[in-house]
């Protein structure tokens, strides 16, 4: 297993096909990168713009080139020594007639040869809450219709299109064969009626079954085609049904599928889904012959050597993450592996994962919070009260949050819960009084507490770790909800550690507290206490204002050497150098407060939003600065709805939205106000700048491997997605680095922030190259003495390679650095160094490299 020494990510759509990358490896090699780091690339639905709708999973999309696409960009990258790294969709695939397994199941039912793929509770027909108005009304009205395309029968609503059971038509056939004395249509329509009904067990019969399907509905389909005639009656006969809301309504209770309005998802559903995304279901990836059937591609490529390295999306919505990524590694064995897992801050990820590492939440964390000047709090604090939002602790925000998440989204889960809670209770005799209705809002209030995003066991007993997590849960439940009886919260204890038989329990349990954890916070709660909205990143920490040089040293000291080293993702809230602009806010406090309110009062005539959202904008605002209306727009509507309060996605407000727009605009309309944020974003620049490019070195040179979000090589001004996955301008891209490879250390530091961040990745990722064992070294805290301490970051790899970052303002003379033993090049000025004074470290370009 080789590690990259970079990645690259690339956004796939959205016009970036396979052979646009290859066209890019040229540009990516003379970067320095060493591997493309690849969004979903199998076949996703039609028009998907990030892939991770998967609905085959067995071939590259066709979107994107398809398999020579695929070849020829591969073999582009392999002749520039790039690898690839390939980001991986295991826990669910989308639904719909694209995806001919989910096809075959809502055709099929239970029988359905991939119904063991999907993760469904048969215990009735499969629940589809995807209608846009209540059934009864639609049926009543005529918007859902039965249709006849060859020889198989649809059933449209709108543009929802859905199979029918093949046995639900043998009798209407039937009928039309006895009116017309057609003996060829009621063989067939009694070879239809006596297909084997629904056995999921008996494996010979359904695929019988699927076998004598296929030529039944072939052969009604020549039958059509030769008797017009008959074709004709048979859509007579379909319209007549479509016009009688009665045997319609009677006909859809035939199919193994039951239609239902949009909104009951949260309250009654038959299936796992991605967080609450109806349209995505998961998948019994745990099952070997799902996981090989849906692999299958993706290790092929593994073994062609094709794709190097697989992230692993989402690997907290699996059933057994250990066990899948044990089979994976057995599968792949030389594959470079790394997972998308949110780390709370102390927590660590499973040692007995055979994994390098995340994709680098943890690190952006550390590197959000260590250039925030922690003076400033009380003052940003100040200027969130000054605007009347509300003030309340982040625990007591993000308890509520998911409190509104559970209900509104995920009801339906955690009463399946419940029932199984219920059913294991009374295996018990000191828990069989345990009621229906306490152990509904126990787990309600443990899903809203649970510190972390999950726990892993899978059988036996937790770890220590994993019952800290749980008994922190239940101590803060057990405050939230005094009145649930003692016995209650015992049972939940036992049966979550695994000391009762609770495997299902805890299964469905560990699977759910991620979904409620990711909507409740990061969608939720983030949105809601934006007071400084650098906090609120994903795997951020909100409730924590900075962080001490021991605190930085220590995680990054612990970082794994092969992880990823991520500062800005596809799901992040907005783009690096928009939280530089943020962290250098926080450096000017005061005067940011005092902006703000004239620009409140300034732009009073403009409207007005909820408290929250206006603190949001003004920040918004300057970091993205400049910003259009069309992206501020959309932006903020977005926030809004996250927010759930004055809108939400379930439940828009058209008025209050039609009120952010008509604000948004009134402010950039403002000539004179625009000046104003304008020249304050000016005088910001030169903080933002020496801490984008701070982040940028301590990312190339700690423990890891550096992870270059595309675009992100020179500034990156985005908010969160799909303003992030606008299209990136290489060949402004490649004018930058050809700018950069032309310049020394003066020319960089006299350059824009763009081409001076761009020079910075292309030397040290030179240096990377050259010399990769240095990057293996183990990481230490440099001392530095004087009185600028607090506001420099030294650490060194080894005793070869010393790193001095300013964090903060100036820094007075007479701080000094304790390099390593003959340490004194600098790399980045190419010259060698008389003095330790870090400002003479810093003499060549704002930041410093120093080797022996």
């Amino acid at each position: 297993m080789i590690a990259p020494r970079a990645t690259y990510r690339i956004q796939f759509r959205g016009g970036v096909g396979f052979d646009t990358v290859a066209g890019l490896a040229d540009y990516l090699e003379a970067l320095g990168m060493s591997h493309v780091y690849a969004s979903p690339i199998l076949r996703a639905s039609p028009g998907s713009t990030h892939g991770y709708d998967v609905v085959d999973p067995t071939r590259p999309d066709p979107a994107l080139g398809g398999e020579p696409a695929l070849a020829r960009m591969t073999a582009a990258l392999a002749a520039r020594g790039l690898g690839v790294l390939l980001d991986i969709v295991p826990n669910h695939l989308a639904t719909g007639p694209a995806n001919p397994w989910w096809w075959d199941v809502l055709e099929n039912g239970p029988a359905s040869l991939h119904a063991a793929s999907f993760d469904i509770e048969w215990t009735d027909r499969l629940l589809l809450p995807v209608l846009p108005e209540r059934y009864g009304e639609l049926v009543q009205r005529g918007a859902i219709a039965i249709e006849r395309d060859g020889g198989r029968f649809e059933v449209r609503a709108g543009d929802l299109v859905l199979p029918v059971a093949p046995r639900s038509i043998g009798g209407m056939l039937a009928g039309i064969a006895a009116a017309r004395g057609h003996d060829e249509l009621g063989f067939l329509a009694d070879a239809l009626t006596d297909l084997p009904a629904p056995a999921p067990t008996d494996h010979a019969s359904t695929h019988r079954g699927h076998r004598d399907k296929a030529v039944v509905l072939g052969l009604l389909a020549r039958l059509f085609a030769r008797d017009p005639d008959l074709a004709a009656a048979v859509d007579a006969v379909l319209a007549a049904t479509n016009a009688n809301p009665t045997e319609l309504d009677g006909f859809l209770e035939r199919q193994n599928w039951r239609l239902a309005y949009w909104r009951i998802a949260s309250t009654d559903l038959g299936y796992r889904r991605f967080f609450d995304v109806t349209a995505l279901c998961g998948v019994r990836v745990e099952e070997p012959a799902v996981f090989f059937a849906t692999h299958r591609a993706v290790l092929g490529w593994v073994a062609e050597g094709k794709i190097d390295g697989l992230r692993i999306d989402h690997v907290d919505g699996l059933r057994d993450p250990r066990g899948y990524l044990d089979r994976l590694r057995a599968a792949a064995p030389h594959a470079w592996i790394v997972v998308e897992k949110i780390l709370a801050p102390g927590e660590t990820l499973p040692s007995s994962w055979p994994v390098a590492g995340t994709t680098g939440y943890d690190f952006m964390r550390l590197c959000d919070q260590a250039f925030v000047a922690p003076d400033a709090e009380p003052v940003l604090r100040g200027l969130w009260r000054e605007f009347g939002a509300e003030e309340a602790s982040w625990d007591a925000t993000t308890r509520a949050a998911r409190l509104q998440t559970i209900d509104e989204s995920f009801a339906a889960d955690r009463d399946r819960l419940v029932e199984i809670a219920l059913g294991n209770a009374a295996l018990r005799a000191e828990f069989r009084d345990v009621s229906r209705r306490e152990l509904r809002d126990a787990l309600t209030e443990l899903l809203a507490c649970f510190p972390v995003y999950r726990t892993y066991r899978t059988y036996g007993p937790a770890l220590d770790t994993e019952r800290a997590f749980i008994e922190a849960a239940i101590a803060r439940a057990t405050q939230a909800r005094p009145t649930i009886d003692a016995q209650v919260w015992l049972y939940l204890r036992d049966a979550l550690a695994g000391l009762g038989q609770a495997d299902e329990l805890v299964a469905r349990f560990q699977q759910l507290t991620p979904a409620v954890m990711a909507k409740g916070v990061e969608d939720t709660a983030g949105y809601r206490q934006a007071w400084f909205p650098l906090l609120d990143e994903v795997g951020g920490a909100p409730d924590r204002f900075g962080i001490t040089l021991d605190e930085l040293h220590a995680g990054l000291a612990a970082l794994p050497a092969h992880g990823l080293l991520a500062t800005m993702t596809h799901d992040a809230k907005r783009g690096e150098d928009v939280r530089a602009r943020l962290a250098a806010i926080s450096e000017c406090p005061e005067r940011w407060a005092a902006a703000v309110l004239q620009w409140r009062r300034r732009a009073h005539r403009h409207g007005e939003v909820a408290p929250a959202l206006a603190v949001l904008w003004w920040y918004t605002l300057v970091g993205a600065w400049p910003l259009s209306p069309e992206r501020a727009i959309g932006y903020l509507v977005k926030a809004a709805r996250e927010a759930k309060q004055e809108t939400s996605w379930l439940r828009p407000d058209p008025a209050y939205e039609q009120a952010i727009e008509a604000f948004v605009r009134g402010v950039l309309g403002d000539v004179e106000l625009i000046a104003e944020i304008a020249r304050f974003v000016h005088d910001l620049a030169p903080a933002a700048r020496r801490i984008s490019l701070a982040r940028t070195l301590l990312k190339l040179t700690v423990p890891g491997i550096p992870d270059f979000y595309q675009g992100c090589e020179a500034w990156d001004a985005s908010l969160v997605d799909p303003d992030n996955r606008r299209p990136v301008d290489f060949e402004l891209r490649r004018q930058e680095l050809r700018q950069a490879q032309a310049l020394d250390a003066a020319g960089a530091r006299a350059a824009n922030a763009a081409t001076a961040k761009t020079w910075l990745v292309w030397r040290v990722l030179a240096l990377r190259r050259r010399c990769p064992e240095v990057f293996e070294l183990p990481y230490r805290p440099l001392e530095v003495t004087g009185p600028g301490r607090d506001r420099v970051i030294a650490y060194a790899r080894g005793e070869q390679l010393a790193v001095i970052l300013p964090r903060g303002g100036e820094v007075g003379p007479g701080t000094t650095v304790a390099l390593p033993p003959g340490g004194g090049y600098d790399v980045l000025g190419e010259r060698r160094l008389s003095s330790t004074d870090v400002r003479e470290l810093w003499a060549s370009f704002p930041v410093a490299l120093v080797t022996s």
